[in-house]
């Protein structure tokens, strides 16, 4: 069955079959007539009444839809002063540096990069209270309380295999209901109900949801901000009625070198921390880098993961891309003036493989710089020389 036209699709056809026909007139059966242009007028006028009575019901059943649905919120003291008199001695932070206690974190990743280690990491931190990334201290939940990964990607047998390899030791601490293929979308009342009850049957203190793009299903366009608004709350909403902590939410970045989420950005207006998880594009370097550049007293630099392949462990350290990427030209530049010592400048530049010019040229100015190359002026040209640098009585050579 063909969807029913739109008021702009019915006067195209009804503009389409009267070409031609200014100043025509057509008789009616009761002997009067009307011009093709006053009647295309009336058709216009009755189809945008009908347009109008469609919007005003559909809206009135929104209304009717919202006051079936509404529960009064909790009330907090009626002043600020009895507010402020509430003790306040309590943790800050669900995760040291990473997220406030009770927040809604956002984790962005690049494809592939090993998004779901990062927050089988996570389950396991919250189960075991061990530091997040080996850094990151960890509010233990209340006694009692488990984190819930909502899984939408994963097939069962891949996640139990991940997850033995973590080897959790409070295992009972973390349930995971996988929702892969399940056709499982939180647009119906019924399956936030069903989600609410299940998880308090469980006493689920935490909740993990990956991905959006599949969570997301049911509530319309992705990148329309009303859409993706509806989305969030929804997910506010069920986290608020089963009485959970924190919420983390995976979502992945775009096809550009931009490095933001998929879709509108309202979804990156709405958690009170924002994750990042990448990788140098530009290197052959696999390895993987972790911040959280934006947030409510959150800010944290990039740094570098190490990860252990056995046990599937990310430990969180120094070092950014852009750190790495100038240490691998500058190893370039001493590697090769160590074997050819008194190298010129333009020999350097014009010889040197695996990187541009300009990059190999900057490396030299580097490391010139901060003492690692040292120069020798020989008539018009500048010969390049390792420095030799001392540690304890140990000749190191561009250290």
């Amino acid at each position: 069955m063909q969807p029913p036209l739109s008021v702009d699709q019915r006067l195209r056809h009804l503009a389409a079959a009267l070409p031609n026909t200014a100043g025509v007139v057509m008789r009616r059966a009761d002997g009067t007539g009307k011009s093709v242009e006053q009647q295309q007028l009336e058709l216009e006028e009755r189809l945008l009444s009908e347009e109008l009575t469609r919007r005003r019901v559909k809206h009135r059943a929104n209304e009717i839809q919202d006051d079936a649905l509404f529960t009064p919120p909790d009330v907090p003291p009626p002043t600020l002063a009895d507010e402020l008199a509430l003790p306040n001695d309590g943790p800050k932070y669900a995760l040291d540096e990473l997220l406030i206690l009770g927040g809604n974190a956002l984790i962005t990743a690049r494809r592939k990069t090993g998004k779901t280690v990062l927050i089988a990491n996570l389950a396991k931190s919250y189960a075991d209270d061990a530091p997040f990334l080996g850094c990151f201290k960890v509010t233990p939940l209340p006694e009692g309380q488990r984190i819930a990964i909502l899984d939408y990607e994963l097939a069962e047998t891949q996640f139990r295999d991940w997850a033995r390899a973590l080897h959790i030791q409070n295992a009972d601490r973390v349930t995971t209901l996988h929702l892969r293929g399940q056709g499982f979308k939180l647009t119906a009342p019924t399956a936030q109900k069903w989600l609410v009850e299940h998880c308090k049957r469980l006493n689920v203190g935490a909740i993990i949801c990956d991905p959006y793009s599949r969570a997301f299903r049911g509530f319309g366009k992705s990148n329309d901000n009303d859409d993706v608004g509806r989305f969030t709350d929804t997910l506010e909403e069920v986290k608020y009625q089963i009485g959970a902590r924190e919420l983390y939410l995976t979502n992945h970045m775009g096809w550009g070198e931009e490095e933001r989420s998929r879709g509108a950005s309202a979804l990156e207006d709405w958690p009170d921390a924002l994750w990042r998880l990448t990788k140098n594009e530009r290197d052959s370097d696999s390895s993987r880098y972790f911040s959280a550049p934006l947030g409510r007293g959150v800010e944290l630099e990039e740094g570098k993961l190490t990860f252990n392949p056995v046990t599937l462990e990310l430990i969180y350290g120094s070092g950014n891309r852009t750190d790495e990427a100038h240490k691998r030209v500058e190893d370039l530049v001493l590697d090769y003036v160590r074997d050819h010592p008194g190298a010129s400048s333009s020999e350097i530049q014009n010889t040197v493989k695996g990187a541009s010019k300009e990059d190999i040229g900057d490396a030299k100015s580097r490391l010139i710089g901060d003492g690692r190359l040292r120069v020798e002026k020989d008539g018009r040209t500048h010969k390049h020389f390792v420095t030799v640098m001392r540690m304890r009585g140990v000749a190191v050579r561009g250290a």
